[in-house]
């Protein structure tokens, strides 16, 4: 396979980033050309053909308005490698502004042996055609290179043109779909797509998509293939090169690289009386429509125009392949696509034509059915009302089929499906239904590519839309959301070109909860050295300081597992821990487990309030269970009290925990504490028999002593 010059491929990447600031645009309109191809007998404009042969006939003429006051020579000069200059009769010449035909026009014929074909457009100074001639011929590789770069230029602007032109329709029509569309624009025409720019507002989508334009153009092999190198390098090499991040990893842009080359080669042919421009032909219906980065000057040195046709070598039919490996389209789809990528010029040039579907009937009919290129779709639209799916089985086989220039290929297959209508039901061995699990079904049936909505309806009669996957082309995974209710649902398969969606019954059961009881529980103290110890009334309170453990017993119709796990939360749901055979859980046996807690480390220290837990088994679990209620206690330092008669403090952390705090368990004297305290000594009674009764934020309603070391009654000397 032949590749444009190996230098280009490295300096391309290296440039690629700078070549805008240093190069101007092609944006100048210039004169057009009318160019047709004449091969075995059959005439196609030059838009139709990628490549030129040995013993083509080209006519070619310049189209310039009526009121064209500068004269121009049309020359066509034929090219046969860098190192062999042609003879000078390969040459050819016309005077645009003549009248007749035969003398305003070329009719040529390409000789056996050419492998380029270079057009000038040089202003009339008499001797034009004989320096154009000694140009040529005296420096054929230049003109080579310059046929090369032109054509892939040319070709790869064609890709940009059409992402660009792509974008604008769609965000003037349809800028909801952009996000949508964007995507396959860029996967079809092989151009840098950034998917950063779909996060911005609707608005500034498209302009984020279209900018630093001359970026935008990756490499494509099949372009590539269609200009001839000097190098002969072979193509995977190149496209190693242009990998790598010397090459711009990947972002290669053969546009912009033909670009600052065409400006290198052409600028070495400036003499007093000549300077080159290079013109990028792009191709209009039955014409070349030439664009120019430079204005044309008619003062010394004169300004002569360059472009190229399509080089003259085999045939490179474009390498189409199913996209993504999808090979399977429904018959009675109103959109139906075949997917396509591989050769960005089907979708930016007119080179491939007449292009169809071609399939057989039921009675062995072949039939070609029009397709269309969509780069905004991602392959081949058919217009599915031009079908009859009674004339065709439940699965038919077609190829792509079309012509690419003068020679017929063959793209990749595709298989249609007709609908399966009733045909499908549940396959065996999924698993059973449980209310309030989701579960993922296996159904089977005819035409999965054909299935437009999966919906389900439960036994209440609330129906909704559920996600499907189709997994080939008789079966599907369809994703059953958490039922409500136990019994009977129906799933519903919706198939384009039916009425009525086929049905399939399921039946969901109540579940079976795994059930265990609270046995005995019992509270640690975590070390803690306070020298005031706190004591909580009844059995229901958890200190928040201390470690509890607790075990529990597996109901009738429940055996632990090592797997299983035990799972803790306050009531609100606000904190939760789960406890397994990694932490905090161990089995007794297969009816007893126990576990353990350390609530202000597993909970958090903010954590408060009724505490329950449940059993957790896969992906279901038990009834919640209550554990008791956390209380967060103050860590208490220290009494201090002024003389017989005087004041009290107490001293510690924690203090905002408390509420109020008195002498007497029913708080005839209460000493409150304000709500936000942030000290680390409160004022407080004096102790009448050693204890001091607190009411802390977290239960108000529940007794709590505090112990105080050395006061009458107790033993214990004062801290602190």
């Amino acid at each position: 396979m032949k590749l444009r010059p190996l230098f280009a491929c490295l300096t391309i990447g290296l440039l690629a980033g700078k070549a805008s600031a240093d190069t101007a645009p092609f944006d100048l309109v210039g004169p057009s050309l009318q160019v047709s191809v004449t091969r075995a007998g059959a005439t196609l404009p030059i838009s139709q053909v990628p490549d030129l042969s040995a013993g083509d006939q080209l006519t070619i003429k310049a189209d310039f308005t009526k009121d064209q006051s500068a004269h121009y020579l049309l020359v066509a000069a034929f090219l046969r490698g860098a190192t062999n200059p042609p003879p000078k009769d390969w040459v050819f010449g016309a005077e645009t502004w003549k009248r007749k035909a035969k003398d305003n026009m070329l009719k040529i014929t390409v000789p056996e042996g050419a492998r380029q074909i270079v057009l000038f457009l040089a202003p009339e100074t008499g001797g034009d055609f004989d320096a154009l001639v000694n140009a040529v011929r005296g420096r054929p590789g230049e003109f080579v290179r310059a046929s090369q770069d032109l054509n892939q230029a040319s070709l790869d602007r064609s890709r940009l043109d059409a992402f660009l032109n792509g974008i604008r329709l769609q965000d003037s029509e349809r800028p909801a779909q952009l996000e949508t569309v964007s995507p396959l624009l860029a996967r079809s025409l092989a151009i840098k797509f950034n998917a950063e720019c779909l996060e911005k507002p609707a608005n500034l989508q498209a302009a984020c998509l279209t900018q630093d334009r001359e970026a935008l153009v990756l490499s494509d092999m099949h372009s590539t293939s269609l200009t001839e190198a000097l190098t002969g390098a072979p193509t995977d090499l190149a496209l190693q090169l242009a990998a790598t991040p010397q090459g711009g990893m990947g972002y290669y842009s053969p546009y912009i690289g033909a670009v600052r080359d065409l400006a290198k080669i052409l600028g070495a042919f400036r003499t007093a009386d000549y300077q080159y421009i290079p013109a990028l032909a792009l191709s209009r219906n039955d014409g070349m429509a030439l664009l120019l980065n430079a204005a044309p000057s008619f003062r010394k040195p004169q300004s002569v125009l360059v472009t190229a046709l399509p080089a003259i070598e085999a045939p490179h039919v474009p390498p189409l392949r199913a996209a993504m490996g999808e090979r399977i389209a429904c018959l009675t789809r109103p959109d139906m696509v075949l997917p396509v990528e591989g050769a960005p010029l089907i979708y930016s040039t007119q080179y491939a034509r007449s292009m169809t579907f071609r399939v057989k009937t039921k009675d062995g009919k072949t039939v070609d059915i029009p397709v269309t290129a969509r780069a905004d779709k991602g392959g081949f639209t058919i217009d599915s009302g031009a079908l009859n799916p009674l004339d065709f089985d439940q699965t038919v086989d077609g190829v792509l089929h079309g012509l690419w220039g003068f020679r017929p290929f063959e793209g990749p297959s595709f298989r249609l499906q007709n609908p399966g209508g009733q045909s499908w039901r549940a396959a065996s061995g999924n698993p059973a239904l449980t209310a309030g699990r989701a579960a993922t079904l296996r159904v089977e049936g005819a035409g999965s590519a054909c299935v437009e909505r999966v919906a389900i309806r439960q036994s209440s009669g609330k129906e909704q839309a559920i996600v499907w996957k189709a997994t080939d082309a008789s079966s599907m995974a369809v994703e059953v959301p958490p039922l409500a209710d136990a019994g009977t649902s129906t799933l519903l398969i919706k198939q384009f070109g039916v009425s009525a969606p086929s049905t399939i019954a399921l039946q969901s059961n109540a579940p079976q909860r795994p059930g265990v009881t609270l046995l005995s529980k019992s509270i640690q103290s975590n070390g803690a050295n306070d020298a005031i110890s706190i004591s909580l009334a009844g059995t229901d309170g958890i200190p928040g300081d201390a470690a509890l453990s607790f075990s529990i017993k597996a109901n009738a119709t429940t055996k632990f597992t090592a797997k299983d796990r035990i799972e803790v939360a306050t009531a609100d749901g606000s904190a939760s821990v789960m406890l397994d055979g990694g932490k905090g859980l161990r089995l007794e046996n297969t009816q007893i487990a126990h576990a353990r807690l350390d609530p202000a480390k597993d909970l958090g220290p903010s954590a408060f309030g009724l505490l329950r837990f449940r059993l957790v088994r896969d992906d279901s679990a038990g009834d919640w269970q209550p554990l008791g209620k956390l209380i967060r206690l103050p860590s208490l330092k220290s009494l201090t009290c002024q003389g017989a008669d005087g004041g009290c403090a107490l001293s510690g952390s924690g203090l905002f925990l408390i509420a109020s705090l008195s002498d007497d368990a029913q708080f005839t004297h209460a000493t409150q504490v304000a709500e936000g305290f942030t000290g680390s000594s409160i004022e407080a009674p004096r102790p009448k028999d050693g204890r001091l009764y607190l009411k802390l934020r977290d239960d108000p309603d529940m007794p709590v002593t505090a112990t105080i070391p050395g006061q009458p009654g107790n033993t214990a000397t004062p801290g602190g």
